[in-house]
């Protein structure tokens, strides 16, 4: 089977109705695509796995729109590696990974993400 995901980051839009177009457009042609943004932006993600080192609440850095430039950035400076391409990011996500169910916990878009996958997987 063939899966398109489309994970672009909100940026405190909510853009599901425009998804469900065009989810429906890509089944009427034989297509199997998954829209799900990001809160606010796929950065989040990562530190959803950090969320001792960040020193703000997790709350406050999800609503945050600009989360990438005001947390990540900074964040990947102080403990990512400059040395690695992306910066470490991937270490930095391998450490997030690990605790994947916290992963699920902090950003429910992951969990809708997954139990929509799962489901077109079984189809």
């Amino acid at each position: 089977m063939d899966l398109i995901l489309f994970l672009p980051d909100a940026d405190g839009k909510d853009r599901s109705a425009a998804f469900k177009a065009l989810e429906a457009r890509a089944t009427e042609r034989g297509l199997t695509l998954i829209c799900e943004c990001a809160v606010q932006e796929v950065e989040v993600w990562l530190l959803a796995g950090h969320t001792d080192k960040l020193g703000q609440p997790w709350q406050e850095i999800r609503s945050n729109v600009d989360v990438k430039e005001s947390v990540f950035l900074p964040f990947l400076a102080q403990h990512g590696d400059m040395r690695r391409a992306g910066g470490g990011r991937d270490l930095l996500m391998y450490e997030t990974l690990n605790n994947y169910n916290g992963l699920l916990a902090r950003c429910p878009e992951i969990r809708a993400l997954q139990d929509r996958v799962c489901a077109a997987v079984a189809a």
